[in-house]
């Protein structure tokens, strides 16, 4: 029974192949009765497709259809290249507007404040530890402790090492670090929370607003931030402060740095 089962499974197959077969030796008998006839005739249907398809590639080629598209191929990249060229340069060109911004911005305070300007190296945000680094050190004339500013005139730390060329700035709102600020009388403590940013609790009838600006003495007065937003529960006798610098730090390119005091 298994036997006969695979037999009939195998019919549809065989059946194909001894067909297959039959035409095939049909087509030499045929062939070799007529005298090659039937290769004969398959040369010449031959011949004609390769001669219509020669004819064809040649005809196409008259019409420049490759060689246009090859010029039109060749056009794309030259406009890529281009494009590509432009949004460097454009590029290039925003960075400049932003330094120059920086700049001008660094020059209107700096005829009360003498100090120099620096580069920033390293991004504010990428340490951990809450420091970043300048292009500038002891050659420029900058020590340890002088105050670092930024090209709007906001405190952002002080220098806590340096060599001939480079100097690390801690953070004034690093992870961790406590300091005393003053919104308008009211002083209090605030805890940073690294990038620009710091948290205080607050007594809830505290006279304080958001966008209040934060001084800090330790820094001469000079402003750290600004009150970004509070939060408050009815239920609660205290409120949260969180202040923040205005300006974006990731973006930071100068910062102008003044002596201790």
């Amino acid at each position: 029974m298994m036997n006969l089962s695979r037999q009939r499974r195998r019919s549809p197959l065989a059946v194909a192949f001894i067909v297959a077969l039959m035409v095939s030796v049909a087509l030499f008998s045929v062939d070799a009765l007529s005298g090659g006839f039937v290769r004969s005739y398959v040369r010449t249907l031959s011949s004609l497709a390769w001669g219509a398809a020669s004819g064809a590639s040649r005809t196409l080629e008259g019409t420049g259809y490759f060689a246009s598209r090859r010029a039109l191929v060749e056009e794309n990249s030259a406009l890529k290249d281009r494009i590509a060229f432009y949004e460097e340069r454009d590029a290039r060109y925003r960075s400049l507007e932003i330094e120059n911004a920086a700049l001008r911005d660094i020059a209107t305070f700096a005829q009360s404040d003498e100090g120099t300007t620096v580069r920033v190296l390293s991004s504010f945000t990428t340490s951990p530890y809450g420091t970043f680094v300048l292009g500038a050190g002891e050659r420029a004339g900058l020590s340890r402790g002088d105050i670092v500013l930024t090209p709007g005139g906001f405190a952002l730390g002080r220098i806590s090492d340096l060599d001939s060329h480079t100097a690390v700035v801690d953070s004034l709102f690093s992870p961790g670090n406590t300091i005393e600020v003053i919104v308008r009388d009211f002083a209090f403590s605030v805890d940073g929370r690294g990038g620009g940013n710091a948290r205080a609790e607050i007594p809830r009838g505290a006279d304080v607003a958001v966008g209040d600006a934060a001084h800090v003495p330790e820094y001469g007065g000079r402003v750290a931030g600004i009150i970004g937003a509070i939060e408050s529960a009815s239920s609660s006798a205290t409120q949260t402060l969180f202040i923040r610098l205005p300006q974006g730090l990731d973006t930071l390119r100068f910062v102008y740095v003044v002596p201790a005091e």
